[in-house]
């Protein structure tokens, strides 16, 4: 009776043991959404260890830094989004909001429709053939902008593109030719 009594205590410590395990290795990979939606990672996920001293932490945490993307390139990516038609839908997800000074309706919180900013994108697409456009690009941790424009002329284009699990999407559209 004492064998059966200590085999059943056994199984419940190994049982209790890797329960516990395994809820460490979820709460490595947890990340945060900032406000527009997008992925931030945890403390964790970044690299930042606090005064702990538990040596499983660190080694946990070197594991889910190697689970973790490299950010892609912005210059990259404009590059691909400009020239590649099938990578540039991937990172689009229709509807997308904007400005359109030619729109008779509803300029300032206008909805871009994957047909209507096709017609607009193939002059965009062309900039480099006008040297009068001048191209900005402007990159921040999770955000960042592409702008087309000639001086003093009223034509002015802006692209806001924004990080998802490492990766830039266009999330705003703005024309303006007045």
């Amino acid at each position: 009776m004492i064998k059966v009594d200590l085999i059943v205590f056994v199984l419940l410590v190994l049982f209790a043991s890797c329960k516990s395990e395994k809820k460490e290795e979820i709460s490595t990979e947890e990340t945060t959404l900032d406000s527009m939606g997008y992925m931030v990672p945890s403390q964790k996920e970044s690299g930042i260890v606090s005064n702990n001293s538990d040596s499983n932490f660190v080694s946990k945490n070197i594991r889910a830094d190697k689970k973790l993307q490299k950010v892609e390139d912005f210059d990259v990516f404009l590059s691909q989004f400009v020239e590649d038609s099938t990578f540039r839908y991937s990172r689009i997800k229709f509807p997308i909001e904007g400005f359109n000074s030619d729109s008779e309706a509803n300029r300032d919180n206008y909805v871009w429709t994957k047909e209507d900013w096709e017609f607009y994108f193939e002059e965009d697409k062309n900039y480099k053939k006008n040297e009068n456009i001048i191209s900005e690009v402007s990159v921040q941790k999770s955000v960042a902008t592409w702008r087309l424009y000639i001086a003093d002329s009223g034509y002015d284009v802006n692209y806001q593109f924004g990080l998802n699990a490492n990766k830039w999407y266009l999330i705003s559209y703005s024309y303006k030719n007045f």
